[in-house]
């Protein structure tokens, strides 16, 4: 399948694509393509605290992640709660649709989502959050991921 080359786009010289400003655009998706219930067993998403008023907070899921194995998540440092400045509540497991649970697709669906509590995270100590250098950190889960037997999705 051939794909648009997005820097013949005519909107393509709007875009800041300096260094020192902005973010950069090459390290996004772009173009993806939408996954199927259940090809991406190993995806973690990261769900932060955002605290409105001492009585108020919502969650938010901003980061994603890997499944390492049963106690651990691989993620970028730049997710980690000292650089979004947000608290790290849960990594959630086996999401497709955000707003079902069990996510269901065609009348097949999935096991219900995995909610596990971050006990501790370890970043690179010579992460850079300007050049990004060093971006990675280990999750450690407070309890072991339980793996579901495999489904057949298709």
């Amino acid at each position: 399948e051939l794909r648009k080359d997005l820097t013949s786009h005519p909107n393509w010289k709007l875009l800041d694509r300096g260094d020192d400003c902005g973010d950069n655009v090459a390290d996004r998706i772009i173009g993806g393509d939408e996954a199927s219930l259940g090809q991406y067993p190993w995806i973690a998403r990261l769900g932060y605290t955002y605290e409105l008023d001492e009585n108020n907070t919502v969650d938010t899921y901003e980061c994603g992640g890997t499944i390492i194995n049963s106690m651990y998540i691989l993620t970028a440092a730049h997710c980690s709660p000292d650089i979004v400045l947000l608290q790290l509540a849960e990594v959630r497991l086996g999401e497709y649709i955000t707003t079902t649970d069990p996510d269901c697709v065609d009348g097949v669906c999935a096991p219900p989502v995995q909610d596990i509590v971050v006990d501790e995270y370890i970043c690179h100590e010579d992460y850079d959050s300007k050049s990004y250098q060093n971006d990675i950190c280990l999750l450690r889960l407070a309890k072991p991921i339980e793996f579901n037997r495999k489904h057949d999705f298709t």
